[in-house]
């Protein structure tokens, strides 16, 4: 029993380090007792709100952002995902994972190589972890696009002549 003399389950929603002090009483008498700690964390980390694209090669895509910050059980790790199609809060996990970097202190550059098909418009997205396993909010999503703009010259004709300063539209 708890000193509200509550018998077990005990429930924990505070935040922070606990601590648990158990005696027990056998029906000879003998006592005997324990003692642990804990950190309940229910509070998922800070979300990612500066990625960007950094250097692109063929192949490789830097992305940078600032590393999140956790008050209570740290930032454990980053979820990386790439994808040809807009990466949203409810496909982000069903997508593959990219590689992700080490963790570093809060509001530290971080820049993180990641390979995929740069030929290709890319999305990227990014979530951070801690160590009690809350996910924060999907970062700013960002996309890569290689893709070049199209042009049609309307007027003139294509292989017409003119004989004069010609606006083209």
């Amino acid at each position: 029993r708890n000193a509200a003399n509550q018998a077990p389950p005990f429930v924990f929603s505070t935040e922070g380090l606990n601590l648990v002090a158990l005696t027990a009483t056998d029906l000879a008498g003998n006592v005997g007792t324990a003692t642990a700690t804990f950190t309940l964390d229910k509070t998922a980390p800070t979300a990612v709100t500066d990625l960007h694209v950094g250097d692109v090669r063929v192949g490789e895509v830097d992305l940078l952002w600032t590393a999140s910050t956790d008050a209570i059980s740290g930032v454990a790790g980053y979820l990386v995902r790439v994808a040809t199609f807009p990466i949203t809060a409810g496909n982000f996990l069903s997508i593959p994972a990219a590689a992700a970097p080490a963790v570093q202190p809060g509001g530290t550059a971080i820049l993180q190589t990641v390979t995929g098909d740069t030929t290709r418009t890319l999305y990227f997205a990014v979530r951070s972890t801690d160590a009690a396993g809350n996910l924060s909010a999907l970062s700013n999503p960002v996309f890569l696009d290689t893709d070049p703009p199209v042009i049609t010259a309307l007027s003139p004709a294509l292989g017409a002549t003119v004989s004069r300063p010609t606006r083209i539209s």
